[in-house]
Protein backbone atom coordinates (compact mmCIF):
# COMPACT_ATOMS: atom_id res chain seq x y z
CA UNK A 1 0.00 0.00 0.00
CA UNK A 2 2.75 2.34 -0.13
CA UNK A 3 4.19 1.84 -3.13
CA UNK A 4 1.81 4.47 -4.65
CA UNK A 5 2.65 6.79 -1.91
CA UNK A 6 6.38 6.30 -2.32
CA UNK A 7 5.96 6.64 -6.15
CA UNK A 8 4.30 10.22 -5.84
CA UNK A 9 7.03 11.30 -3.32
CA UNK A 10 9.99 10.23 -5.92
CA UNK A 11 8.42 11.48 -8.78
CA UNK A 12 7.71 15.02 -7.08
CA UNK A 13 10.71 15.71 -5.24
CA UNK A 14 13.39 14.00 -7.67
CA UNK A 15 13.42 12.45 -10.82
CA UNK A 16 10.11 10.08 -11.93
CA UNK A 17 13.02 7.24 -13.18
CA UNK A 18 13.56 6.65 -9.22
CA UNK A 19 10.13 4.90 -9.09
CA UNK A 20 12.24 1.85 -11.32
CA UNK A 21 15.59 2.83 -9.50
CA UNK A 22 14.57 1.79 -6.06
CA UNK A 23 13.25 -1.57 -7.53
CA UNK A 24 17.12 -2.65 -7.45
CA UNK A 25 18.61 -2.76 -4.48
CA UNK A 26 15.00 -4.59 -3.62
CA UNK A 27 14.90 -6.92 -5.63
CA UNK A 28 18.64 -7.97 -4.77
CA UNK A 29 17.19 -8.16 -1.42
CA UNK A 30 14.61 -10.77 -2.74
CA UNK A 31 17.28 -12.44 -4.96
CA UNK A 32 19.48 -13.07 -1.97
CA UNK A 33 16.79 -14.03 0.22
CA UNK A 34 15.54 -16.72 -2.19
CA UNK A 35 18.98 -18.07 -2.84
CA UNK A 36 19.53 -18.61 0.19
CA UNK A 37 16.40 -20.00 1.92
CA UNK A 38 14.46 -21.00 -0.34
CA UNK A 39 15.14 -25.39 -1.05
CA UNK A 40 12.84 -27.41 -3.07
CA UNK A 41 12.62 -30.74 -4.42
CA UNK A 42 14.45 -31.06 -8.26
CA UNK A 43 12.07 -33.81 -9.81
CA UNK A 44 14.21 -36.26 -11.52
CA UNK A 45 12.46 -36.33 -14.89
CA UNK A 46 13.42 -35.61 -18.31
CA UNK A 47 11.49 -32.79 -19.96
CA UNK A 48 11.86 -31.04 -23.34
CA UNK A 49 11.30 -27.22 -23.57
CA UNK A 50 9.81 -25.24 -25.62
CA UNK A 51 11.80 -23.41 -26.50
CA UNK A 52 9.92 -22.54 -30.44
CA UNK A 53 6.90 -21.76 -28.29
CA UNK A 54 7.90 -19.27 -25.95
CA UNK A 55 10.15 -17.65 -28.79
CA UNK A 56 6.76 -17.09 -30.91
CA UNK A 57 4.36 -16.09 -27.79
CA UNK A 58 7.20 -13.59 -27.14
CA UNK A 59 7.34 -12.24 -30.53
CA UNK A 60 2.77 -12.22 -30.34
CA UNK A 61 3.32 -10.51 -26.98
CA UNK A 62 5.38 -7.82 -27.73
CA UNK A 63 4.32 -6.99 -31.27
CA UNK A 64 0.77 -6.96 -29.96
CA UNK A 65 2.12 -4.07 -27.29
CA UNK A 66 3.39 -1.99 -29.85
CA UNK A 67 0.42 -2.21 -31.94
CA UNK A 68 -1.48 -0.93 -28.74
CA UNK A 69 1.20 1.58 -28.11
CA UNK A 70 2.04 3.23 -31.81
CA UNK A 71 -1.11 2.94 -32.93
CA UNK A 72 -3.15 5.92 -33.51
CA UNK A 73 -0.66 8.42 -32.14
CA UNK A 74 3.07 7.38 -33.29
CA UNK A 75 1.67 5.94 -36.49
CA UNK A 76 -1.53 6.14 -37.85
CA UNK A 77 -3.97 2.51 -37.48
CA UNK A 78 -3.64 2.33 -41.15
CA UNK A 79 0.36 3.14 -41.63
CA UNK A 80 2.54 0.14 -42.94
CA UNK A 81 4.24 0.29 -39.27
CA UNK A 82 1.26 -1.11 -37.75
CA UNK A 83 0.06 -3.01 -40.55
CA UNK A 84 3.65 -4.70 -40.82
CA UNK A 85 3.45 -5.60 -36.67
CA UNK A 86 -0.23 -6.94 -37.07
CA UNK A 87 0.91 -9.39 -39.78
CA UNK A 88 3.86 -10.35 -37.46
CA UNK A 89 1.79 -10.47 -34.34
CA UNK A 90 -0.79 -12.97 -36.75
CA UNK A 91 1.68 -14.78 -37.98
CA UNK A 92 3.38 -15.12 -34.76
CA UNK A 93 0.35 -16.39 -33.21
CA UNK A 94 -0.74 -18.76 -35.86
CA UNK A 95 2.76 -20.67 -35.39
CA UNK A 96 2.31 -20.23 -32.08
CA UNK A 97 -0.69 -22.26 -31.96
CA UNK A 98 0.73 -24.95 -34.25
CA UNK A 99 3.86 -25.26 -32.29
CA UNK A 100 1.64 -26.05 -29.36
CA UNK A 101 -0.15 -28.61 -30.81
CA UNK A 102 2.25 -30.98 -32.41
CA UNK A 103 4.50 -31.09 -29.61
CA UNK A 104 4.15 -33.56 -26.61
CA UNK A 105 5.17 -31.26 -23.79
CA UNK A 106 3.63 -27.65 -25.21
CA UNK A 107 4.13 -24.69 -22.43
CA UNK A 108 0.59 -24.43 -22.86
CA UNK A 109 -1.56 -26.69 -24.27
CA UNK A 110 -3.76 -24.78 -26.09
CA UNK A 111 -6.71 -27.73 -26.50
CA UNK A 112 -7.61 -26.03 -22.51
CA UNK A 113 -8.40 -23.17 -24.35
CA UNK A 114 -11.92 -25.39 -25.38
CA UNK A 115 -12.78 -25.45 -21.58
CA UNK A 116 -15.39 -22.69 -21.55
CA UNK A 117 -14.23 -21.85 -17.59
CA UNK A 118 -10.57 -21.47 -18.10
CA UNK A 119 -11.28 -19.43 -21.62
CA UNK A 120 -13.55 -17.06 -19.40
CA UNK A 121 -11.17 -16.96 -16.23
CA UNK A 122 -8.40 -15.82 -18.87
CA UNK A 123 -10.32 -13.02 -20.38
CA UNK A 124 -11.65 -11.96 -17.05
CA UNK A 125 -7.92 -11.87 -16.05
CA UNK A 126 -7.13 -9.82 -18.64
CA UNK A 127 -9.69 -7.29 -19.01
CA UNK A 128 -11.05 -6.97 -15.60
CA UNK A 129 -8.23 -7.46 -13.33
CA UNK A 130 -5.17 -6.70 -15.53
CA UNK A 131 -6.24 -3.39 -17.47
CA UNK A 132 -9.05 -2.63 -14.36
CA UNK A 133 -6.29 -2.69 -12.10
CA UNK A 134 -3.10 -1.05 -13.96
CA UNK A 135 -5.46 1.04 -15.40
CA UNK A 136 -6.57 2.93 -12.29
CA UNK A 137 -2.93 3.08 -11.18
CA UNK A 138 -1.99 4.51 -13.99
CA UNK A 139 -4.50 7.43 -14.83
CA UNK A 140 -6.22 8.07 -11.76
CA UNK A 141 -2.76 9.59 -10.58
CA UNK A 142 -2.86 11.95 -13.79
CA UNK A 143 -6.27 12.90 -13.20
CA UNK A 144 -6.14 14.20 -9.68
CA UNK A 145 -2.96 16.18 -10.19
CA UNK A 146 -4.04 17.74 -13.78
CA UNK A 147 -7.63 18.66 -12.72
CA UNK A 148 -8.11 18.26 -8.89
CA UNK A 149 -4.61 20.11 -8.71
CA UNK A 150 -3.29 17.58 -6.11
CA UNK A 151 0.50 17.26 -5.83
CA UNK A 152 2.44 13.70 -6.31
CA UNK A 153 2.86 13.02 -3.16
CA UNK A 154 -0.49 13.34 -2.29
CA UNK A 155 -1.71 11.96 -5.51
CA UNK A 156 -0.21 8.79 -4.27
CA UNK A 157 -1.76 8.94 -1.05
CA UNK A 158 -5.54 9.60 -2.39
CA UNK A 159 -4.95 5.86 -4.51
CA UNK A 160 -5.07 4.15 -0.48
CA UNK A 161 -8.66 3.69 -1.01
CA UNK A 162 -7.88 2.08 -4.61
CA UNK A 163 -5.54 0.03 -3.17
CA UNK A 164 -7.18 -0.74 0.71
CA UNK A 165 -10.35 -1.57 -1.22
CA UNK A 166 -8.52 -3.98 -3.03
CA UNK A 167 -6.14 -5.66 -0.67
CA UNK A 168 -8.81 -6.02 2.03
CA UNK A 169 -11.77 -7.17 -0.22
CA UNK A 170 -8.96 -9.89 -1.84
CA UNK A 171 -8.56 -11.06 1.60
CA UNK A 172 -11.94 -11.40 2.55
CA UNK A 173 -13.13 -13.16 -0.55
CA UNK A 174 -10.56 -16.40 0.41
CA UNK A 175 -12.05 -16.39 3.72
CA UNK A 176 -16.16 -16.52 1.85
CA UNK A 177 -15.20 -18.52 -0.81
CA UNK A 178 -13.98 -21.80 1.65
CA UNK A 179 -17.14 -20.76 3.44
CA UNK A 180 -19.76 -21.09 0.77
CA UNK A 181 -18.38 -23.19 -1.56
CA UNK A 182 -18.38 -21.65 -4.85
CA UNK A 183 -16.12 -19.08 -6.64
CA UNK A 184 -18.77 -17.80 -9.70
CA UNK A 185 -20.96 -15.13 -7.28
CA UNK A 186 -17.93 -13.53 -5.91
CA UNK A 187 -16.19 -13.37 -9.75
CA UNK A 188 -19.97 -12.14 -10.62
CA UNK A 189 -19.67 -9.59 -8.09
CA UNK A 190 -16.64 -8.39 -8.25
CA UNK A 191 -17.06 -7.84 -12.34
CA UNK A 192 -20.01 -5.95 -11.73
CA UNK A 193 -18.27 -3.47 -8.77
CA UNK A 194 -15.75 -3.02 -11.06
CA UNK A 195 -17.53 -1.56 -13.73
CA UNK A 196 -19.85 0.45 -11.60
CA UNK A 197 -16.41 1.86 -9.91
CA UNK A 198 -15.23 3.15 -13.10
CA UNK A 199 -18.59 4.52 -13.94
CA UNK A 200 -18.56 6.63 -10.83
CA UNK A 201 -15.45 7.40 -12.09
CA UNK A 202 -16.05 8.49 -15.39
CA UNK A 203 -18.30 10.97 -13.23
CA UNK A 204 -16.00 12.81 -11.50
CA UNK A 205 -15.22 16.43 -12.80
CA UNK A 206 -13.22 19.68 -11.90
CA UNK A 207 -15.83 20.28 -8.81
CA UNK A 208 -15.33 16.64 -7.59
CA UNK A 209 -14.68 16.36 -3.94
CA UNK A 210 -11.26 14.53 -2.97
CA UNK A 211 -13.77 12.77 -0.26
CA UNK A 212 -16.61 11.58 -3.33
CA UNK A 213 -13.27 10.69 -5.44
CA UNK A 214 -12.26 8.43 -3.10
CA UNK A 215 -15.71 6.88 -2.32
CA UNK A 216 -15.49 5.76 -6.22
CA UNK A 217 -11.99 4.50 -6.02
CA UNK A 218 -12.79 2.21 -2.91
CA UNK A 219 -15.93 1.04 -5.08
CA UNK A 220 -13.17 0.30 -8.06
CA UNK A 221 -10.61 -1.17 -5.65
CA UNK A 222 -13.20 -3.40 -4.11
CA UNK A 223 -14.88 -4.85 -7.19
CA UNK A 224 -11.29 -5.62 -8.37
CA UNK A 225 -10.63 -7.15 -5.32
CA UNK A 226 -13.25 -9.26 -5.47
CA UNK A 227 -12.31 -10.93 -8.79
CA UNK A 228 -8.74 -11.49 -8.21
CA UNK A 229 -8.48 -14.27 -5.79
CA UNK A 230 -11.49 -15.96 -7.83
CA UNK A 231 -9.57 -16.85 -11.08
CA UNK A 232 -6.94 -18.81 -9.61
CA UNK A 233 -8.91 -20.92 -7.28
CA UNK A 234 -11.71 -21.40 -10.32
CA UNK A 235 -9.76 -22.15 -13.15
CA UNK A 236 -7.34 -25.00 -10.90
CA UNK A 237 -10.57 -26.38 -9.84
CA UNK A 238 -11.64 -27.23 -13.72
CA UNK A 239 -8.63 -28.90 -14.64
CA UNK A 240 -7.08 -31.87 -13.81
CA UNK A 241 -3.84 -32.21 -11.22
CA UNK A 242 -1.03 -32.33 -14.36
CA UNK A 243 -2.76 -29.49 -15.77
CA UNK A 244 -2.78 -26.97 -12.12
CA UNK A 245 0.72 -25.52 -13.18
CA UNK A 246 0.11 -24.25 -16.58
CA UNK A 247 -3.45 -23.00 -15.84
CA UNK A 248 -2.20 -20.72 -13.38
CA UNK A 249 0.39 -19.11 -15.01
CA UNK A 250 -1.87 -18.94 -18.23
CA UNK A 251 -4.01 -16.98 -15.92
CA UNK A 252 -0.97 -14.91 -14.45
CA UNK A 253 -0.03 -14.16 -18.01
CA UNK A 254 -3.66 -13.18 -19.10
CA UNK A 255 -3.62 -10.45 -15.76
CA UNK A 256 0.02 -9.36 -16.98
CA UNK A 257 -0.93 -9.13 -20.60
CA UNK A 258 -3.75 -6.97 -19.75
CA UNK A 259 -2.13 -4.77 -17.65
CA UNK A 260 -0.04 -3.87 -20.51
CA UNK A 261 -2.65 -3.85 -23.56
CA UNK A 262 -5.10 -1.89 -21.14
CA UNK A 263 -2.53 1.21 -20.26
CA UNK A 264 -1.98 1.48 -24.17
CA UNK A 265 -5.48 1.55 -25.08
CA UNK A 266 -6.38 3.62 -22.15
CA UNK A 267 -3.69 6.23 -23.59
CA UNK A 268 -4.68 6.25 -26.77
CA UNK A 269 -8.42 7.28 -26.13
CA UNK A 270 -6.78 9.68 -23.96
CA UNK A 271 -4.56 11.19 -26.33
CA UNK A 272 -7.22 11.11 -29.01
CA UNK A 273 -9.84 12.95 -26.49
CA UNK A 274 -7.11 15.44 -25.90
CA UNK A 275 -6.48 16.10 -30.07
CA UNK A 276 -10.27 16.01 -30.25
CA UNK A 277 -11.24 18.30 -27.42
CA UNK A 278 -8.05 20.63 -27.77
CA UNK A 279 -8.93 21.18 -31.40
CA UNK A 280 -12.30 22.68 -30.87
CA UNK A 281 -11.56 25.43 -27.82
CA UNK A 282 -10.46 28.65 -27.97
CA UNK A 283 -6.88 28.49 -27.39
CA UNK A 284 -4.60 30.37 -29.92
CA UNK A 285 -3.18 27.52 -32.66
CA UNK A 286 0.50 26.88 -31.71
CA UNK A 287 -0.88 26.61 -27.73
CA UNK A 288 -3.37 24.09 -28.58
CA UNK A 289 -0.47 22.34 -30.71
CA UNK A 290 1.34 22.38 -28.31
CA UNK A 291 -0.78 20.70 -25.65
CA UNK A 292 -1.70 17.89 -28.42
CA UNK A 293 1.71 17.19 -29.25
CA UNK A 294 2.53 16.50 -25.48
CA UNK A 295 -0.47 14.70 -25.44
CA UNK A 296 -0.64 11.91 -22.17
CA UNK A 297 2.47 13.97 -20.55
CA UNK A 298 0.27 16.81 -19.92
CA UNK A 299 1.76 17.83 -16.48
CA UNK A 300 0.73 20.33 -13.54
CA UNK A 301 3.49 22.26 -14.36
CA UNK A 302 3.18 22.35 -17.79
CA UNK A 303 -0.67 23.67 -17.03
CA UNK A 304 1.08 26.68 -14.38
CA UNK A 305 2.88 27.83 -17.28
CA UNK A 306 -0.17 28.73 -19.10
CA UNK A 307 -2.68 31.94 -18.62
CA UNK A 308 -5.15 31.40 -16.34
CA UNK A 309 -7.99 31.22 -18.62
CA UNK A 310 -6.43 28.86 -20.74
CA UNK A 311 -5.11 26.36 -18.01
CA UNK A 312 -8.84 26.78 -17.19
CA UNK A 313 -10.11 25.68 -20.80
CA UNK A 314 -7.50 23.10 -20.57
CA UNK A 315 -8.26 21.83 -17.38
CA UNK A 316 -11.45 20.96 -18.49
CA UNK A 317 -10.56 19.50 -21.60
CA UNK A 318 -8.65 17.00 -19.56
CA UNK A 319 -11.48 16.31 -17.12
CA UNK A 320 -14.01 15.80 -20.19
CA UNK A 321 -10.53 13.23 -21.61
CA UNK A 322 -10.39 11.09 -18.81
CA UNK A 323 -14.22 10.69 -18.05
CA UNK A 324 -14.29 8.88 -21.41
CA UNK A 325 -11.29 6.94 -20.71
CA UNK A 326 -12.76 5.73 -17.33
CA UNK A 327 -16.13 5.03 -19.40
CA UNK A 328 -14.24 2.58 -21.90
CA UNK A 329 -12.81 1.04 -18.51
CA UNK A 330 -16.03 0.44 -17.39
CA UNK A 331 -17.62 -0.77 -20.84
CA UNK A 332 -14.50 -3.43 -21.10
CA UNK A 333 -14.93 -4.29 -17.22
CA UNK A 334 -18.84 -4.81 -18.19
CA UNK A 335 -17.64 -7.44 -21.01
CA UNK A 336 -15.90 -8.77 -18.11
CA UNK A 337 -18.87 -8.95 -15.93
CA UNK A 338 -21.06 -10.75 -19.10
CA UNK A 339 -18.20 -13.43 -19.13
CA UNK A 340 -18.32 -14.29 -15.48
CA UNK A 341 -21.90 -14.71 -15.64
CA UNK A 342 -21.25 -17.21 -18.45
CA UNK A 343 -19.28 -19.25 -16.06
CA UNK A 344 -20.58 -22.93 -14.75
CA UNK A 345 -21.24 -22.30 -10.51
CA UNK A 346 -18.69 -25.30 -10.14
CA UNK A 347 -18.51 -25.95 -6.22
CA UNK A 348 -15.32 -26.03 -4.65
CA UNK A 349 -13.69 -29.31 -3.84
CA UNK A 350 -15.06 -31.29 -6.48
CA UNK A 351 -13.01 -34.52 -6.80
CA UNK A 352 -11.02 -34.92 -10.17
CA UNK A 353 -9.32 -37.76 -11.38
CA UNK A 354 -5.91 -37.75 -11.43
CA UNK A 355 -3.19 -40.11 -11.91
CA UNK A 356 -1.72 -42.30 -8.90
CA UNK A 357 1.68 -43.76 -8.49
CA UNK A 358 0.93 -47.34 -9.76
CA UNK A 359 -0.80 -45.96 -13.12
CA UNK A 360 -4.41 -46.27 -12.32
CA UNK A 361 -7.11 -43.77 -11.30
CA UNK A 362 -7.46 -42.10 -7.80
CA UNK A 363 -9.38 -39.18 -6.54
CA UNK A 364 -8.13 -35.98 -5.32
CA UNK A 365 -9.92 -33.26 -3.21
CA UNK A 366 -9.35 -29.67 -4.56
CA UNK A 367 -10.56 -28.30 -1.33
Amino acid sequence: MGGPVLGGYLTEHFTWRWIFFINIPIGLVALGVVQTHLDLPVPNEDHTIDYLGALLVTVATITLLLITTWGGSRFAWDSGQILSLAAVFLASTILFVYQELRIDEPIFPVSLLGNRTIAGIDFIGFAVVGIGLLGGLTYIPIFLQTVLDVSGTNAGLLLLPLIGGFIVLSAVTGQLMSKVGYYKPFTVLGAALAAGGYYLLSTMGVNTSLLWASVFMFVTGSGLGLTMPTLEVGIQNAVEREDLAVVTSSVMFSRTLGEGVGVAILGAVLGNQLSTRLTGTTLDESTAQHLIEGGEEITPSMLNSLPPEAAQIVTTVLSNSFSAVFLVAAAIMAVGFVVALTLPNAELGEEVPVENETGGEATQSLD
